[in-house]
């Protein structure tokens, strides 16, 4: 199962996950999810950072991929 969300996900037992903004480069991306830098194979409330483009992270919880886009 594969979700898209725009900017935010809601969690489950309440409040959100927020993506702030992404710093892209081909070597080292990162994302910036509640004021959090993440990279890929990082983890945060459950979710693993497993890609991250330039509009977009993708991040997998319990067998469910979520894509975050900035627009």
């Amino acid at each position: 199962e594969i979700r898209t969300y725009v900017r935010e996900i809601p969690l489950p037992e309440g409040g959100s996950l927020r993506l702030n903004g992404i710093a892209f480069s081909a070597t080292q991306p990162v994302a910036l999810i509640n004021d959090k830098v993440l990279a890929r194979g990082e983890s945060y409330q459950g979710f693993l950072v497993t890609d991250i483009q330039s509009n977009l992270v993708e991040l997998r919880s319990n067998g469910t991929i979520v894509r975050v886009t900035l627009k």
